[in-house]
């Protein structure tokens, strides 16, 4: 669609009884992004088809299968393309021809989306663990239990992956050993993807909260509630964007208390005030009286 206006440009039909629930990618004029075909009739007629399309004119350059359908959002770096499948595989494609280069099996479905930083693929599975693989070969260079589905597609700043967890939890892991550098426990699954701003680890909860988090110790800076918090943000400008619910929500990012805090304290501020005027009316009304009585 043009940017500008909305106006379709082109579109690309995956073809009937197919889902398109990847995100895209577009790199270097090409668009990567993966979809499923799922027959009710027959349950086993399941697949997964990442797709490379000209990004001027929507033409099908290459297509691959996987046995399970696509909901990782494909990464591009050095001329290979990264995803998940739920046939439980994390899969590395040529980016030009989409020849698979290699594939690493997991416990479960893989619905994820991989970051790749330093020639090492970040990505959590539904088997409860988050992987490190080398981008070369797929060879595992560690993984760490998470205790839930790793549903949330992780961010990797400063050497540290930051990531989220089925079992309520946000994570700071090592990124060159896995080794945990701290935990923030939520009331609610994370499945929502952090994004870092400054100092500060922003993510959405299921408990409908969003959370800004020290990258140094995971201690909360602020939260915004009232809000359903499972989207995943994005930033610009110094600005956090975020789905909530049937509403999309605007947050200042360098605020170091939340939009419903300040609510919270004009809230209580009010009351104050009104208390403030009620005893002050009392008084009155009470001195009034016994001027009365007097004369």
């Amino acid at each position: 669609m043009d940017a500008a206006t909305g106006a379709k440009l082109w579109n690309y039909n995956a073809g009937t009884g197919s889902y398109v629930s990847s995100s895209a990618a577009v790199v270097n004029g090409v668009v990567y992004v993966g979809s499923f075909i799922y027959n009710k009739a027959a349950v086993q007629n399941y697949f997964g088809y990442l797709y490379a399309l000209n990004a001027n004119t929507g033409a099908k350059l290459w297509n691959f299968t996987t046995g399970g359908g696509i909901y990782s959002s494909p990464a591009v770096a050095g001329g290979v393309v990264y995803f998940g499948s739920e046939d439980d595989n994390i899969y590395a494609l040529n980016a030009s021809t989409g020849v698979k280069l290699w594939s690493h099996t997991t416990g479960n479905f893989v619905e994820s989306s991989p970051a790749v930083v330093g020639g090492i693929v970040y990505i959590g599975s539904d088997d409860d663990n988050f992987y490190a693989l080398n981008s070369t070969d797929g060879a595992e260079l560690w993984s760490y239990p998470t205790g839930g589905i790793a549903f949330s597609s992780p961010a990797v700043v400063g050497g540290v992956v930051y990531t989220g967890s089925y079992d309520h939890n946000v994570y700071a892991l090592n990124a060159a050993n896995g080794a945990k550098i701290w935990s923030y426990k939520t009331t609610r699954p994370v499945g929502s993807s952090p994004v870092v701003v400054g100092g500060a680890v922003c993510v959405g909860s299921f408990d409908g909260n969003f959370y800004a988090l020290k990258t140094t110790d995971g201690s909360q800076l602020w939260n915004y509630t009232r809000i359903g918090g499972g989207s995943s943000p994005a930033v610009d400008g110094g600005v956090i964007y975020l789905g909530s619910g049937n509403a999309v929500c605007a947050l200042r990012a360098s605020s170091m208390s939340s939009s419903s805090a300040l609510f919270d304290t004009l809230f209580i501020t009010v009351g104050v005030i009104v208390a403030v005027v009620i005893v002050v009316v009392v008084v009155f009304w009470v001195l009034r009286r016994r001027r009365k009585s007097g004369s």
